[in-house]
């Protein structure tokens, strides 16, 4: 898992200022102004990509000012502090920021988005503030020993498994081995320590980066209390596979009734500001989740 914030192709908005701000500066902020008419919302957005800055210029055509964020100090630079640092702050983060740009623009109700990491620390924002109203949540992360009871059967339904098992290119019993082993705790080395440290931070991330296990009624609850979703999900992803399979139900339910909207990319792109093919991809996918929405409820 990372937070997921691109930092190969890091671009800024239009007005160019990075904000400091924060008790002890520990969060990095640039704003997107809105266009000619501005509306009361306004949108934080996790990252300083260029996925993010496409979705913060298409949110400024609509009037909505924008604020991307990310960690500040080496924190950033290092994946397990960083996911550390969310972990046990995010959501007060996610608050930090939206007083920042409540302050900077006038604005008082939010959409957050966020990817992997990210996304999780919107959720649980939405959830614990109810200036939210609006979600953008990108292959939102599921804990390993999670994905892990569903991507199992998920490798073992698709065609292609049984094709290699039958050729000989795969042996089962050497791979529930080699599971059960690393389950164990039995490998030793560099093996070893990457399974220990996966198992380690299964148990170690319960706050903010992790979605509730009643992710379902939350969301639920957030449906009921006005707020709109989106999840943008790259389809070789196994955490949302997971999701779709545990909470089908609530899924449905909610696709039925609009307040949520799904749409599953081709490709195996985890971070969307990796390139821009992927981040055209997400952006066209924001897009047309933003003509829905805000057609069915104008900006106020």
């Amino acid at each position: 898992m990372s937070a997921s914030i691109d930092t190969a192709r890091m671009s800024t908005s239009r007005s160019g200022r990075i904000l400091k701000f924060g008790d002890g500066d520990p969060l990095l902020g640039t704003i997107t102004a809105a266009g000619e008419t501005q509306s009361r919302i306004g949108a934080i957005l996790w990252g300083f990509g260029i996925a993010e800055t496409k979705t913060a210029r298409r949110l400024a055509k609509l009037g909505i000012a924008s604020m991307q964020v990310r960690i500040n100090g080496p924190a950033f630079d290092d994946a397990d502090a960083r996911n550390a640092l969310l972990d046990s702050s995010g959501v007060s983060y996610c608050q930090l920021a939206m007083d920042k740009l409540a302050a900077e623009c006038n604005v008082s109700r939010f959409i957050l988005m966020g990817n992997c990491a990210c996304a999780n620390v919107c959720f649980n924002a939405a959830v614990a503030d109810a200036r939210v109203t609006s979600l953008i949540l990108t292959n939102p992360h599921i804990s390993k020993a999670q994905v892990l009871s569903v991507a199992m059967w998920r490798k073992l339904s698709r065609r292609e498994t049984w094709k290699r098992v039958l050729t000989g290119r795969i042996q089962l019993k050497s791979g529930f081995q080699r599971l059960s082993a690393i389950l164990a705790g039995k490998y030793r080395g560099e093996e070893g320590k990457v399974a220990a440290r996966a198992l380690l931070q299964t148990y170690t991330y319960r706050q903010n980066v992790v979605l509730p296990a009643d992710f379902d009624e939350k969301l639920k609850q957030l449906a009921d209390r006005g707020v709109s979703t989106l999840i943008v999900a790259s389809k070789a992803e196994d955490d949302f596979y997971y999701i779709k399979k545990t909470y089908r139900g609530t899924l449905d339910q909610l696709l039925r009734s609009g307040a949520l909207r799904i749409e599953e990319l081709e490709g195996d792109t985890h971070v969307f500001s990796t390139n821009d093919t992927a981040a055209g991809a997400l952006n066209d996918a924001i897009s047309r989740w933003i003509d829905n929405t805000f057609k069915c409820a104008p900006l106020p």
